[in-house]
């Protein structure tokens, strides 16, 4: 069990470090949009009525979105480009 656990937490902060050194996340771009709005995740599951974690998960790829999500973000971003562009994958 310690092992696993040790594994899994080294696993994490190995993520992070590739995260921090610029690698791209799942959605870069929904990323990117939401940072630049000061959208956080909690205000986003609130406008899609779904919980932290579930958005949390669908960001970084463990869930899809679902299309009338990608639409409702769509317009709650206010976004210019297409569905295609915004939910583009690393």
């Amino acid at each position: 069990m310690t092992i696993y656990v040790i594994t899994y937490i080294f696993e994490l902060d190995k993520r992070n470090i590739v995260h921090q050194e610029g690698e791209k996340g799942m959605y870069y771009i929904l990323e990117r949009e939401l940072k630049k709005k000061k959208i956080t995740r909690e205000m986003l599951a609130k406008e899609l009525d779904i919980s932290t974690s579930t958005v949390s998960c669908k960001l970084n790829g463990k869930n899809e979105f679902t299309l009338s999500e990608c639409k409702h973000i769509l317009d709650y971003l206010k976004f210019n480009g297409d569905i295609k562009e915004l939910f583009q994958n690393a």
